[in-house]
């Protein structure tokens, strides 16, 4: 019986003393059979995942920033030559993986194991299972956290008994290594591209694998965009990373560059990336062995379930520590030969040209030229007509919200569509960022589709759902929102957004309750300090608060935090740049706001008066 085989037979065994330690929930959940559980299944621990979670709809779903690659430049190192798919990759690993084990363990292997897997169920995997209440998109990532001590500790276990020369070593750590757009590489070159893995293993502060996480819906939805992966690749094995695959499905194309980059960026080669259910594992393969920074190509396996006996996502994890040990030369091999059947098709490379040529005629590429200004304005006309539409995750997988409803919030003579209308054309919006939240709602960067090699840009707009679905207050403060933007004194005054529309979605599971969303014009980006404004910015924006308040009786409630920094409001572009003639300063977030303010004037009225002095504070004073 080989040491891996020891490892299972001791779990196995000692099935019942785990279960007496572990503690249980009074009416344990059902399992899902593909669920990170089954992982933990012999130690009779409950799912982190709740059974109903393919169905339920949870706005919270949305919160996966999108990293944008659509309209990113990567630099050159960081483009894969082409992309490889081995099916049978991932049992071939951990089958070299028990074959090393055999080869280079000491005798003494078995003897200390109960203490150490009862060390993991009673600690970190007890932490890993807990359920969550929520499937959050920032919840879900930082639970990934917990698969880090796991790995450690079975490296721990595993470590004593090989030779020296092929251990983990020691300072094996997993933690997160976000990086930033402008961060520098270990090369010390500028990373162009934003990536924030769920952690990084690392031997002697070295990352030696990049662990990622998706969201539940990426394997079990049959349109989930990991299922749509492998069928893309099942009938062509090897496919260049180029505009044509951008073409075909641009959230594949930005999945696997931000794999690349978030190894490259890191000097790492290897990576797995899971979603509590099923999970792949890959790794760079430089194309000149002797030059690790030279190009490379990306292989990855099929999937696998998280609950597989023969390959459990946490020993197969562990693996990738020591994989440099035992599986480069027949990694190499296998990925050689994947090429040579398959044969490596042209890059698509004139897109590419166009679509640059094209961002170069944008300058700093914001919203904020007078003449994106009115392309934007050209571009969304038509939300302000479609009646009805779906949102799309940043996948393109179809949310489970029914379709979204114009209605008429006004109560005038405007034309209301019936929420059992059927014969209306269901547009597609395609989410991208979550931005964060404001008083009352969730707020989204979305795009009216389009391809990426349209003569124009794409253009984005905001949208807008309740913080708490269900909850009746959240969506009055929106269509409250809705009311004071659709007033016609509005229509024209530059500082407020333009919105396209209030709609409404019946929430499957209740009892006539609905959902509100608006849509509304993208302004920008927010300031986080009073000094991101120059002195002129300040003072237009004064001036159109000032009007805000004694022309149109509008009183926001929300345009500073506590510490006194500006809230709600943003600029466009980010930062001043030649291409860009003026940036517009805009408000924002309207949910809160009294629109029957008496203003008094700037000396008695509370808040002019305290942004004039917050703001006044970043000049020296000068108010």
């Amino acid at each position: 019986m080989d040491h891996t085989s020891l490892v299972a037979a001791f779990v196995l065994t000692g099935l019942e003393e785990a279960r007496k330690d572990t503690p249980r929930l009074a009416t344990p959940p059902a399992v899902h059979p593909n669920s990170p559980a089954a992982l933990f299944g012999s130690f009779s621990l409950p799912s982190p995942v709740p059974d109903d979670f393919a169905t339920r709809a949870d706005i919270q779903d949305f919160h996966e920033p999108s990293e944008s690659t659509w309209k990113q430049r990567l630099r050159a190192k960081d483009s894969p030559d082409c992309a490889v798919f081995d099916p049978d990759l991932l049992p071939a690993f951990f089958s070299s993986f028990r074959a090393f084990l055999d080869s280079r363990t000491d005798a003494a292997f078995s003897d200390e194991i109960t203490g150490v897997l009862l060390e993991i169920i009673q600690s970190d995997a007890k932490d890993y299972s807990r359920e969550f209440d929520q499937l959050h998109w920032r919840v879900l990532r930082a639970q990934a956290g917990r698969l880090g001590p796991l790995v450690r500790k079975f490296a721990k276990l595993l470590d004593p008994h090989l030779p020296e020369s092929v251990r983990a070593g020691p300072d094996t750590r997993s933690g997160r290594n976000d990086h930033h757009r402008g961060d520098l590489d270990p090369d010390g070159d500028v990373i162009n591209l934003e990536t924030k893995p769920a952690f990084v293993l690392s031997r002697d502060q070295v990352p030696s694998a990049v662990v990622m996480v998706q969201h539940p819906r990426a394997s079990t939805d049959p349109h989930g965009i990991l299922n749509r992966l492998i069928e893309a690749f099942r009938s062509s094995p090897v496919q260049r990373i180029d505009a044509g695959l951008k073409k075909r499905d641009s959230h594949l194309y930005s999945l696997l560059l931000r794999i690349a980059v978030s190894c490259r960026s890191r000097s790492c080669n290897t990576f797995v990336l899971f979603d509590y259910l099923h999970y792949f594992i890959g790794f760079l393969v430089p194309l000149d062995s002797s030059s690790p920074t030279s190009s490379f190509r990306l292989v990855f396996s099929a999937l696998a379930r998280c609950d597989s006996p023969e390959t459990p996502l946490v020993q197969v994890t562990t693996a990738l520590l020591y994989a440099d040990r035992f599986f480069g030369n027949e990694l190499r091999r296998r990925t050689d030969s994947i090429v040579e059947a398959t044969g490596l098709p042209e890059l698509d490379l004139e897109p590419v040209k166009e679509e640059e040529e094209r961002e170069d005629k944008e300058g700093d590429g914001g919203p904020a030229t007078r003449t994106r200004q009115k392309l934007a304005a050209h571009t969304l006309a038509p939300l302000e007509k479609i009646q009805r539409f779906r949102l799309v995750y940043p996948d393109g997988t179809p949310a489970e919200f029914a379709p979204f409803v114009r209605f008429n919030f006004l109560g005038d003579a405007v034309s209301t569509v019936s929420l059992e209308a059927t014969a209306e054309v269901v547009s597609m919006l395609e989410m991208d960022d979550y931005l964060g939240h404001g008083a009352t709602s969730d707020v989204f960067r979305a795009y009216w589709p389009s391809s990426p090699f349209a003569a124009e840009p794409r253009m984005s707009f905001i949208v807008k759902l309740p913080r708490n679905a269900s909850d009746p207050e959240k969506s009055a403060d929106l269509l409250h929102e809705a009311k004071l933007l659709a007033s016609p004194s509005l229509a024209e005054f530059d500082i407020v957004p333009r919105l396209y529309g209030a709609f409404k979605a019946r929430l499957e599971g209740t009892e006539g309750k609905e959902m509100v969303a608006l849509l509304e014009e993208d302004c920008g980006e927010p300031i986080d300090w009073w000094k991101d404004l120059t002195d002129e910015e300040i003072d237009q924006l004064l001036e159109d608060l000032t009007r805000l308040h004694v022309e149109h009786h509008i009183y926001h409630e929300d345009l500073t935090t506590e510490y006194s920094n500006p809230h709600n409001i943003l600029v466009s572009p980010a930062s001043p740049s030649s291409s860009s003639t003026a940036r517009r300063v805009r408000v924002i977030d309207f949910a809160w706001a009294q629109d029957d303010h008496e203003c008094e004037g700037e000396e008695e009225c509370g808040e002019l008066r305290m942004v004039r002095e917050c703001s006044g504070w970043s000049r020296g004073g000068k108010a």
